[in-house]
């Protein structure tokens, strides 16, 4: 009896652990995305040592695209660092000064949709796994 219930489970367990096929994924660079979701700051540790504040490492405070439902990226063949990455929730942003007035003027009124280009992380400065260089802001 026992192996039966199991048999039935197999097939459903496999198909939601099989649900971000790369068909359903973004892909990096060179593809344009637009993404919705509520910015979020965060302070982090940084030079010289990346891993206390308290112990004398500049804070760092990344602002970040945080997604009401996470999306799967898929590996860029043409490079080493544009890696598969899946569940992500918390884009980095990578912003110019412009944008960050704008956003402060409509970040707390709701979600926001973001235009760019995503690339992976490469660098101690980079606090999520998938970054954004924004083009384009909409607010609510």
């Amino acid at each position: 009896m026992n192996y039966i219930v199991a048999a039935l489970l197999i097939p459903f367990f496999l198909s939601s652990v099989m649900a971000e096929s790369p068909g359903d994924c973004l892909n990096y660079e060179k593809v344009t995305v637009q993404l919705t979701g509520r910015i979020v700051i965060r302070t982090f540790p940084g030079p010289p040592n990346y891993e206390s504040i308290k112990e004398g490492d500049k804070p760092e405070r990344p602002w970040f695209l945080r997604l009401s439902k996470p999306i799967c990226m898929n590996a860029d063949s043409d490079g080493d660092f544009n890696m598969a990455e899946a569940r992500v929730s918390d884009i980095h942003l990578v912003l110019h000064p412009e944008q960050f007035r704008k956003l402060r003027t409509i970040m707390k009124k709701g979600p926001v949709t973001l235009s760019g280009t995503l690339f992976h992380s490469f660098n101690a400065h980079h606090h999520a796994p998938v970054l954004m260089r924004v083009t384009g802001i909409k607010g609510p």
